[in-house]
């Protein structure tokens, strides 16, 4: 899963991190839709061992759709990532209908990570607000409405220094899963991930190669 808030990076696809070259397409504005959506796209796959792995949004993201999977399909992936994000429990959802051009660039602007170019060329900024707009609405109003709890294997991952999702918030991503949870520490705030690559790869990879 690469869905996610927006983080460093050259052109658009940094901008709206995941869309790539999918920026045109209707975004999606609340997480039920898209885990409906994504878990069509996933049944054919799913007769072979996978892990999701998601930061930020996308971490919330994979694991409803962790959820969605193992109430529709019976199973769960092998290892669940969960990447600079709260655990669901600690989500207040704002009820937030619509953000304005103002209230995205705004958030933007305030999450920092996002080059300034991106904010300040106009057209560019258009291109993306959609995209952005329909992030920060899934984001916003998440709120947990079930009482679930995933079987498969917890891998956390964490900035020291991210305010979005502080390293005292995460140990209460153990009580997402009847399996184990792991945790790893990484220098940075929320976008560590694009600071620390080599690192987050490093874990990832020792992670995948033990289970």
């Amino acid at each position: 899963m690469a869905a996610r808030l927006p983080g460093r990076g050259s052109g658009l696809s940094g901008a709206v991190a995941g869309r790539e070259g999918r920026l045109s397409e209707k975004p999606f504005q609340a997480i039920p839709a898209l885990i409906d959506a994504l878990g069509d796209e996933l049944a054919p796959y799913l007769d072979r061992p996978f892990s999701l792995f998601g930061h930020s949004l996308g971490a919330m993201i994979a694991y409803e759709l962790s959820i969605a999977v193992q109430k529709r399909f019976g199973f769960c992936p092998e290892t669940r990532f969960v990447s600079g994000c709260r655990p669901p429990q600690q989500f207040t959802s704002d009820h937030a209908e619509t953000l304005s051009d103002a209230d995205v660039v705004r958030i933007v602007r305030n999450l920092g990570g996002t080059e300034a170019q991106i904010l300040e060329d106009e057209e560019m900024l258009q291109l993306v607000l959609p995209a952005l707009r329909g992030d920060f609405l899934m984001y916003l109003n998440y709120e947990l409405t079930h009482d679930t709890i995933l079987e498969c294997d917890l891998v956390v991952l964490g900035g020291q220094q991210d305010n979005m999702a502080p390293p005292q918030s995460l140990p209460g991503w153990e009580l997402r899963t009847s399996a184990s949870t792991c945790f790893h520490s990484f220098p940075g705030g929320h976008f560590f991930v694009r600071d620390e690559t080599a690192s987050v790869i490093a874990s990832v990879t020792a992670e995948l190669a033990i289970r």
